[in-house]
C-alpha cells in the first residue's frame, strides 16, 4: 500500500495569563495531569482522574536514535547513536560513578527505582539490593558481557530503554536489542538481577527513510509496546509514527495497525502512559498516539492509527 498521508502543523504554545486569586474554573478548562494533557468539565474531576492517571504512567520516557550512515552498501545491520540526549535530575541516592554522565533511565519512574541503566556496558546497569544477614544494603552494578547481535564491531550490549513490570524488567540496547532481566536467586541469601533471555528481533521502525526516530517503551494492561515517532529529516518535525507489541512468549516485535480495544497512549520526553479511554472519562479519542517532545516548544500532536494523520491537539476531552 502507498504511503499514508500526513498531516503537520506547527504552532507556538499560546502564551500563559497569570490567574486572578479568586478567579472562577471555567467549563471544559485544560488541565495537565502529571503533564497529560485531558480537558475536564469540572474542577472535581480533574481530582478523581488525577490517581487514574498516575496509576497508568509507565516506562522512563524516551530515547532519540538517529541511523548512522556507512559507506559499506552490504552492512548487515544498519547502525544507531544516540542524538540530542540529555542528562536528566537524578532523585535518588545513586553514585554518579555509575552513570557515566549518561541519562538515567528507569524501571519504575514514579517510585524509587530498582533498576537503573547507564547508557554503557561497564556497568551496564545497576540494581538496589536490600541488606541480608551478611550484607549491607545499597547499589550494586551488574557489567554485560554479552555481545549485541546487532553491532557490526562485536560490542557488548548498552542499553539505553528500559521498563518494569511484574518483576521483570524489559531493556532495549542502542542497537534495538531487547534483554530480559530478572532476579535470580544465587547461593547463600542473596539474589541478583542478572540477563536471563535475548530477544529474537529487533526493534527498529520498519521505514528506515527516517534519519531520526525517538524510542519509547509502554505497559498497557500486561502487553509491552514500543513507540516510535519518526523524523525524515528534521528532529523537530514528527513525519510518522509506529507501535511495536511484544510476543512475550516468543520475544518477537509485531507492528501493531491499531491499538487494542479504546487505548490511547501518551508519550512524553520523561514519561508514557497507556490507558483506556473509558476509564479516563474520554467517549473519543481512543486509537490515537498522543505526544509531544522536547523540540515541540509544549506543542501536543496527535496520530490517528486509523486514518494515519498527525495534527496538533489540546488533548482528549473528559465528557463521560
Amino acid at each position: 500500500m502507498g504511503e499514508k498521508k500526513m498531516i503537520r502543523k506547527e504552532i507556538k504554545s499560546p502564551s500563559k495569563k497569570k490567574a486572578e486569586p479568586e478567579a472562577v474554573v471555567p467549563r471544559n478548562s485544560w488541565f495537565y495531569y502529571d503533564r497529560i494533557p485531558i480537558s475536564c468539565p469540572s474542577f472535581s474531576s480533574n481530582f478523581k482522574k488525577f490517581s487514574t492517571i498516575r496509576k497508568n504512567i509507565s516506562g522512563s520516557g524516551g530515547i532519540t536514535k538517529s541511523w548512522i550512515k556507512s559507506r559499506c552498501t552490504h552492512q548487515t545491520w544498519p547502525q544507531l547513536a544516540e542524538t540530542n540526549i540529555y542528562p536528566k535530575d537524578i532523585h535518588w541516592n545513586i553514585p554518579k560513578t555509575y552513570l557515566k554522565n549518561i541519562p538515567l533511565g528507569m524501571s519504575a519512574p514514579l517510585e524509587i527505582p530498582k533498576v537503573v541503566i547507564t547508557g554503557v556496558s561497564c556497568p551496564a546497569f545497576a540494581y538496589y539490593k536490600l541488606a541480608t544477614q551478611y550484607s549491607y544494603s545499597g547499589w550494586t552494578t551488574s557489567y554485560c558481557r554479552i555481545i549485541d547481535p546487532y553491532s557490526i564491531d562485536n560490542r557488548f550490549m548498552e542499553f539505553t530503554n528500559v521498563i518494569g513490570f511484574q518483576g521483570t524488567i524489559y531493556a532495549i540496547s542502542r542497537q534495538g536489542c531487547l534483554a530480559i532481566i530478572e532476579l535470580v536467586e544465587c547461593e547463600g541469601d542473596s539474589a541478583n538481577y542478572e540477563i536471563t533471555a535475548i530477544g529474537r528481533s529487533r526493534v527498529v521502525p520498519c521505514c528506515q527513510v527516517s534519519k531520526h526516530f525517538r524510542e519509547y517503551l509502554l505497559e498497557y494492561k500486561g502487553e509491552i509496546y514500543v513507540v516510535f515517532l519518526l523524523s525524515r529529516v528534521s528532529i523537530n518535525i514528527v513525519d510518522n509514527v509506529e507501535v511495536f507489541r511484544l510476543d512475550k512468549l516468543k520475544l518477537l516485535w509485531k507492528k501493531v495497525d491499531c491499538l487494542v480495544g479504546d487505548a490511547m497512549f501518551f508519550v512524553l520526553d520523561d514519561r508514557c502512559m497507556g490507558i483506556s479511554a473509558s476509564l479516563l472519562g474520554c467517549s473519543k479519542g481512543s486509537n490515537c498516539v498522543y505526544f509531544t517532545h522536547d523540540r515541540a516548544d509544549g506543542t501536543w500532536f496527535v496520530y490517528d492509527m486509523k486514518s494515519g494523520c498527525i495534527s496538533t491537539t489540546p488533548g482528549p476531552e473528559i465528557d463521560l
